[in-house]
């Protein structure tokens, strides 16, 4: 994402950039410095125009959460963030050499460190439950479950829905074991467990696949998550084990739709 295209829209102007900008060379080589081991220089590591790409995309998350999803960061959140972030930090003399770096000016870290973690935060949980923006994908799926639901009607049942999933252009395909209940010290000696624990699994997705998977070709409703869309088709269950196989469509990624703004908003 180009400068003059952000101060062309009047966000931000060329001086406050660069104020951004050195601030952002500071915290990054307090974090290089802290690095081990053999390593490239720090201008090697991190050339200029990536530090810009960083400033440039710390900008665009501020704006798109104010254009998009019509929210603006409340002081009252920042300050809250710093009170976080020195309570809570598990590296205190990093923080204090960050600190050190950006002068000890208070308004220097809100504006550089913490007020980018805040914007990130808001923005990512608007953008992954933003229903209009994940349409294209939940269509998708929804579709693959429809196919899977009539593939298993047909003569060659799981066959052909495993088939189905197989030949997918969209999303990636797996298969899961998982456990009930502990197996036995006898039956782990005679047979190795190598299925995880259904217990262990997110308690709402528990309940479904319990609910919806209880038969060879059970297909399960679609399954939203904070980054994909998710599809399970039941291969197989016993009293003790759950097995099946998936297909994960992954969401867009909240970079990636940032870039995809730019270039529709810099289009003549």
């Amino acid at each position: 994402m180009g400068l003059s295209w952000w101060l062309g829209c009047g966000s931000l102007h060329a001086e406050d950039f660069n104020e951004l900008l050195a601030d952002r060379t500071a915290i990054e080589r307090v974090y290089y410095d802290h690095r081990t081991g053999t390593k490239p220089s720090f201008e090697e590591t991190l050339p200029v125009e990536q530090l810009r790409r960083l400033v440039e995309r710390d900008v665009a998350r501020e704006k798109a959460l104010k254009t998009r999803f019509h929210f603006e960061v409340a002081t009252a959140q920042v300050d809250s963030e710093v009170a976080r972030i020195n309570k809570g930090t598990r590296a205190p003399e990093i923080l204090a050499e960050i600190k050190a770096a950006l002068g000890n000016d208070t308004n220097r870290f809100v504006r550089s460190f913490a007020r980018p973690l805040v914007v990130e935060r808001e923005l990512r949980e608007r953008f992954e439950n933003d229903d209009k923006l994940h349409a294209q994908v939940r269509k998708e799926a929804e579709t693959v479950r429809i196919e899977l639901l009539a593939a298993r009607s047909g003569a060659q049942g799981l066959s052909a829905q495993l088939k189905r999933l197989a030949e997918s252009s969209v999303g990636s395909v797996g298969e899961h074991t998982w456990e009930f209940v502990h197996a036995t010290t006898a039956q782990n000696e005679a047979n190795p467990p190598k299925a995880s624990r259904f217990s262990e699994l997110p308690p709402q997705l528990q309940k479904v696949l319990k609910t919806q998977l209880r038969n060879t070709g059970d297909v399960s409703a679609v399954i939203e998550t904070p980054s994909s869309f998710l599809i399970y088709l039941g291969k197989e269950r016993t009293d003790t084990t759950l097995t099946v196989a998936s297909l994960n469509l992954p969401k867009l990624d909240c970079d990636t739709w940032l870039a995809q703004q730019f270039l529709s908003s810099t289009k003549p």
